[in-house]
């Protein structure tokens, strides 16, 4: 049934008035998305261009976490892009939109994610298609499922769920292996730093209230 007719029945009296849709609202969107660039890379939406001498990254902006635009996003892959990872096992922890692990694998390194959510899974998915990267293990769930052991592990999350998961990180870690973890607020530096205290710590980087650190196991 057509929608006047169906109309027509269930409001005989109504009057239809019909009109093509705005899709401005679509250009305003696609518009706002535009490219940012973290240290080596450049996190853009797959319908902008690649900024030259950046590597690239694409990641469609969706409900899920991770399009580069928050700090502790940015601070992650600033560190992640001074590391050499060719021929590393990397894992990425609460892995959003796949977007750290992206970058790692864009740097040689061969990656697995895990998220409790779904949904980050399945774009994670989507985004390790669109770059043209294939993961050696993706699974909802967490960290306390790993059975080997990394060189690198990233968890951007947040400080009450990173001081919660410290011990499984670090039986996940290889010796000597790196660990960058982010999304701590400052209120929370004194309380994290006593949870991590035994392990080295490499780097602090802090913008604005937020701190990502990388730590050797």
């Amino acid at each position: 049934m057509a929608i006047e007719e169906f109309v027509s029945v269930i409001a005989p009296n109504a009057v239809c008035e019909w009109s093509e849709k705005d899709d401005s609202w679509k250009d305003a969107y696609e518009k706002s998305f535009d490219p940012v660039v973290a240290g080596d890379f450049c996190v853009r939406a797959s319908w902008k261009e690649p900024i030259e001498d950046k590597i690239d990254l694409i990641i469609d902006p969706e409900t899920v976490f991770g399009t580069g635009r928050h700090e502790t996003t940015a601070c992650a892959l600033e560190l992640i892009g001074e590391l050499d990872l060719s021929g590393s096992k990397v894992l990425d922890v609460g892995c959003g939109s796949g977007v750290l692990a992206i970058a790692a694998a864009k740097k040689g390194a061969e990656i697995s994610l895990c998220d409790t959510d779904k949904r980050a899974i399945e774009s994670a998915e989507r985004n390790c298609a669109l770059n043209g990267v294939k993961p050696s293990k993706i699974w909802v769930g967490s960290v306390d499922k790993v059975t080997e052991h990394y060189d690198l592990i990233v968890a951007n999350i947040v400080a009450d769920v990173l001081i919660a998961l410290k011990n499984d990180l670090r039986r996940a870690l290889k010796s000597g292996a790196t660990l960058i973890v982010s999304g701590v607020l400052d209120r929370y530096e004194e309380r994290f730093k006593a949870r991590y205290g035994d392990l080295e710590t490499l780097r602090v980087v802090r913008r604005g209230e937020w701190l990502t650190f990388a730590f050797k196991n």
